[in-house]
């Protein structure tokens, strides 16, 4: 008897429970978008006979009462926080580091994927005569990996790399940033995103300079404003919301430029600070992502004409070229789809640059579009 009626009250206080959470999720605000995790929720299923009959209705309600359920943040952050403390966390996309850096898993060492692209960049630098340079940048996981507790598979950047320069026969000139980026005492990269910094964007920036033979100039040169509440990608796909902000910092050079994008207008200006007004912040470099940006100094003392195609690492990246040469050209593959050949043949350039970190460089199949 006594086991029925504590096996009854147990039954009553789930149930009491689940009716709780049902009136808090029918009542609660109802938010569109999540600032933390830089996605849309879901929406509210249709109720529909077609919905019913092929199953759609079940999924999407799942996912609609798990997006909004009471205290979901809080719930979530604390799923994230126990396997941190089960050594869970390296199963996942986002791992910890020392200082609570958060860093992208490993992707997976593909000899096929880097024949394949390798290839794609070899014949098109055969198709040109200009000179064409290529920049494989390391991950932020590959330079800490030492201090991630629990993981198993290695980073195999360095691999990537040297197999990736090996097929370059002489025909692509190449920069290996990993020596310097080992070497340097400061850290490269943000605590809570793949990104590198702007001074790692520097380092990187003045080792081209050097690989070119050319100068680059000091840090004095620069004015640098530090933005502080920066939480990036890794930071939104972690959960783990008791990371605190970190700084971005804008390192300006006083040169005018004329900055021509292919999907909206022109500007006067390389950093766009309306962004650091939003959930992503990271786009206050040159807008984020285009198809096509030009950018043209009009100061008089930058020199040479340079054509870079490249992932988002170049964006910061190419703030810095943009004070050191007279025109510079990103190419976006996942968004422009026109010969990059044709560009080549409607401005002078000088040089050719392919910009890419090594995790997109292994999953980006946008390459293949390059002719």
């Amino acid at each position: 008897m006594k086991k029925l009626e504590k096996n009854s009250l147990v039954c009553m206080m789930f149930v009491l429970i689940l009716l709780l959470m049902g009136i808090g999720t029918c009542i609660q605000g109802k938010e569109e978008f999540s600032w933390r995790e830089k996605r849309m929720l879901a929406e509210a299923p249709k109720l529909n006979a077609e919905n019913i009959l092929d199953g759609d209705f079940d999924s999407e309600s799942e996912n609609w009462a798990a997006d909004h359920l009471p205290g979901r943040d809080f719930l979530v952050g604390l799923y994230a926080k126990a396997e941190r403390l089960w050594n869970l966390q390296v199963t996942k996309d986002i791992y910890v580091a020392d200082d609570e850096r958060l860093v992208e898993r490993p992707e997976a060492y593909n000899e096929n994927v880097i024949q394949k692209n390798m290839t794609v960049f070899l014949e098109f630098a055969g198709k040109t005569e200009l000179p064409v340079d290529l920049m494989l940048v390391p991950s932020a996981g590959c330079m800490m990996q030492k201090s991630i507790q629990g993981l198993a598979d290695p980073y195999e950047d360095e691999r990537v790399v040297e197999t990736s320069y090996a097929l370059c026969e002489g025909k692509l000139n190449t920069l290996n940033l990993i020596p310097l980026f080992s070497d340097s005492p400061e850290n490269l990269y943000y605590r809570t995103d793949h990104h590198w910094t702007s001074r790692g964007a520097y380092c990187a920036f003045k080792a081209y300079m050097d690989m070119l033979g050319r100068s680059s100039p000091p840090e004095s040169d620069y004015q640098i404003r530090k933005m502080d509440g920066f939480l990036g990608t890794t930071w939104s796909r972690a959960c783990f919301w008791n990371v605190s902000a970190e700084s971005l910092e804008l390192w300006e050079k006083k040169d005018s430029y004329q900055v021509t994008f292919s999907d909206r207008k022109e500007a006067d200006f390389l950093f766009f600070p309306e962004h650091l007004e939003e959930y992503d912040k990271y786009p206050v470099f040159l807008d984020g992502n285009h198809p096509l940006i030009t950018i043209r100094n009009l100061s008089g003392s930058a020199d040479g004409k340079l054509l870079v195609i490249r992932d988002s690492f170049a964006s910061c990246f190419s703030c810095f070229l943009a004070g050191e040469f007279e025109t510079v050209t990103l190419v976006d593959l996942r968004y422009y789809r026109q010969p990059v050949s044709k560009l080549l043949q409607e401005e002078d350039y000088d040089r050719v640059l392919i910009l890419y970190s090594v995790n997109h460089f292994l999953t980006d199949s946008n390459i293949l579009w390059l002719e």
